[in-house]
């Protein structure tokens, strides 16, 4: 009897060199893929994205890649194959299908599958301390050290799945937004919300609700571990990512949306808080 489940074909680290650039027009897997130091880019199916230390994504099945590493700080990355349908009746091989040309590209015993809540190109910042990377690293490490073991292979395979599925998809209470998570302070955020586009100060804050500066400061910490005008700053910045991803505004239109009418400040906080410029954040969705 034919059975199938998923297993990982391929697991390594790769330092590139400065300016690197790899290409691959068909990659037959599912791929996690994370930066582990320095910067780069990847072009995805003709879409390109900027990556840097901490970005991670989980890649479609046969896929074109290309990889370019900065000309000054080029990345580090891990690298992850999954086969989410391999028939356990085969042997595996421990190599994943980089062509057409490959001898693996058209294995029917090697598929891929509909994976629910992991479909398409998904992409998210890490902590180093989270369960996917603890896991990712496990699997590399040994992968490396110990050498690929089809049962060990089909075990990770299985963990790596559930902990990609919490984390794309589980909305814990630190990825909620402000307005979810908001009870005692909910009209002061829907204030924030609709005067979004204009300069926001704890100062303000204290006229509409008629709270003491303490007295608000006290109940931003309770409930958002942080400031006001970092819940403040934060809402801002997020509205400045919607903007950048749906409309076709400049940087400096945008920011004047955001209440911020110095394009450098703009600039500055945003890269502050994400970790790209303005720019580097739209290049992430843009197309070739």
């Amino acid at each position: 009897m034919t059975s199938h489940k998923p297993i990982i074909a391929l697991a390594n680290y790769y330092q590139f060199f400065k300016g690197e650039k790899k290409q691959q027009s068909c990659v037959k897997s599912r791929l996690l893929l994370w930066v582990k130091s320095g910067e780069g880019e990847i072009t995805v199916n003709r879409v390109r994205h900027t990556l840097s230390a901490g970005d991670i994504y989980w890649l479609p099945w046969n896929k074109s890649l290309t990889y370019q590493a900065a000309l000054d700080n080029p990345f580090c990355v891990g690298a992850i194959h999954l086969i989410p349908h391999h028939d356990t009746n085969i042997e595996p091989q421990f190599s994943v299908a980089h062509t057409e040309n490959d001898a693996l590209s058209n294995a029917k015993w090697r598929t891929d599958k509909i994976l629910e809540g992991l479909e398409g190109v998904l992409y998210k910042t890490y902590a180093n301390d989270s369960a996917l990377i603890y896991l990712a690293e496990h699997i590399v490490k040994s992968f490396r050290q110990n050498g690929p073991n089809e049962n060990s292979c089909r075990t990770a395979a299985a963990l790596l799945l559930n902990e990609l599925n919490i984390f794309f998809n589980n909305r814990d209470d630190n990825n909620k937004t402000y307005s979810e998570k908001s009870t005692t302070l909910e009209p002061i955020i829907k204030f924030i919300e609709n005067h979004i586009n204009e300069p926001l100060s704890l100062k303000r804050l204290v006229r509409f609700s008629g709270k003491s500066s303490a007295t608000l400061c006290r109940l931003f910490k309770a409930e958002f571990s942080t400031s006001p005008v970092n819940v403040i700053l934060d809402m801002k910045i997020n509205m400045a990512k919607q903007l950048l991803t749906n409309q076709r505004l400049s940087v400096a239109e945008i920011g004047i949306k955001i209440g911020i009418d110095d394009p450098y400040y703009f600039s500055k906080l945003f890269k502050k808080r994400t970790g790209k410029s303005p720019r580097e954040y739209r290049n992430t969705l843009t197309k070739i």
